[in-house]
């Protein structure tokens, strides 16, 4: 169903039975007050339109019966208590966001960054937040939003193999969305989606919702490396990944939880869509980044290998673990502006050096001229 609405002067009868005075600050279809919106500044981003009440003031074309059922729409508020319709209109979908974290502040994760890029997508976000030896939970807390739910976890820290626990928490976080979730988005605690790639995100989901046979969504990655001017541009980087999946309640983190795959263990398939994650793991301090190699090791290592891990962690440097990268042109999501503010990183690189052994530099080669990345690691089925 499809209903038309023109511009619309709502006043504050809807919630406090005053007739006279404009009330400019709230949804005409959620009817909550949105301070983030209110002064027309930007657009918000409505889960459904439920039934409205009544007396709404001035100019509203009604639908036949009412505005409740799946009909779902981009909005916009201004200062004068205006409502305006932005023309997109997608079928009635809900969408939860969901991921793990632990010890975000020992390590500096940029998870509450990563949270609020996804939030304008979903209604509903899961965070499972591990036992942490900081204030983890209340930098969860601090965000400003109804949609998300906490959830308490216990890593099981003797699970020391490929990263397997990170999978496992991953896991925890899927189970608990909603079971009448149509898409899951999953985003890493050091992984940020940039707002221009919302609608793109938003329009694949919709276009694929009754297409059983699409069981996820595939996105391109840029990889920060050292400082936000730089990006891994080599080989060992993964270009693509799964974030969006289905969610049927069959699917399950793999290996280290970079992807995903079916029970039976069968790769999901997905769509390529035309957006990006930006990568944001190896973009701190140096003394941040020693103290999480030094922490996460113990996942791939066992204890007679953390020794040797342990060393190679205290003599990190930024400039010796690296075989090549470009400077960044583009621009960083707006929830990474205060990080972009505060980081003191001294780090530089001369991207005409490609530190590539015989091996890697014919293979980059071959990428180049066929634009095949051969041996490429591929954890999906493209269709």
């Amino acid at each position: 169903m499809k209903s038309t609405l023109t511009t619309a002067l709502i006043t504050d009868r809807l919630r406090t039975n005053s007739p006279d005075s404009v009330f400019s600050k709230m949804c005409f279809a959620c009817r909550k007050t949105c301070p983030r919106y209110g002064d027309g500044s930007a657009s918000c981003d409505i889960v459904t339109m439920w039934n409205l009440p009544l007396p709404v003031q001035l100019g509203v074309t009604m639908p036949e019966k009412n505005l409740s059922l799946k009909t779902r729409r981009r909005h916009r508020f201004s200062t004068f208590g205006k409502y305006e319709q932005v023309n997109t209109t997608y079928p009635f979908m809900r969408v939860a966001g969901f991921t793990f974290i632990r010890n975000a502040q020992k390590y500096d994760y940029p998870i509450v960054e990563a949270i609020t890029s996804v939030l304008p997508l979903c209604d509903e976000f899961v965070v499972a937040v591990g036992n942490s030896e900081d204030q983890t939970l209340s930098l969860i807390e601090s965000i400003h939003s109804d949609k998300i739910r906490v959830i308490h976890t216990i890593w099981n820290d003797d699970l020391r193999e490929g990263g397997r626990v990170l999978a496992e928490e991953t896991d925890k976080a899927l189970a608990a969305v909603s079971s009448d979730v149509d898409w899951a988005f999953y985003i890493q605690g050091d992984e940020v989606l940039h707002e221009k790639y919302i609608p793109v995100v938003k329009e694949a989901m919709s276009k694929h919702l009754k297409n059983n046979t699409v069981e996820g969504l595939l996105f391109k990655y840029l990889h920060f490396y050292g400082s936000y001017e730089f990006v891994g541009d080599s080989r060992r980087w993964y270009r693509r990944e799964i974030r969006v999946i289905r969610n049927t309640k069959d699917v399950f983190a793999y290996r280290d939880a970079q992807g995903f795959r079916k029970i039976g263990n069968r790769k999901l398939r997905v769509k390529l869509i035309d957006a990006y994650i930006h990568h944001y793991g190896w973009v701190k301090s140096l003394d941040k980044q020693r103290a999480k190699f030094g922490y996460f090791y113990k996942f791939w290592h066992t204890d007679e290998q953390m020794s040797a891990a342990k060393d190679y962690a205290d003599n990190f440097q930024f400039e010796n673990h690296i075989d090549s990268l470009i400077r960044f042109s583009g621009t960083h999501p707006a929830v990474m502006n205060g990080r972009l503010q505060s980081l003191n990183s001294t780090f530089d690189f001369d991207i005409t050096q490609k530190r590539y052994t015989p091996r890697v530099r014919f293979l980059t080669f071959m990428e180049k001229i066929t634009g095949w990345r051969i041996g490429e690691y591929k954890n999906y089925r493209l269709l």
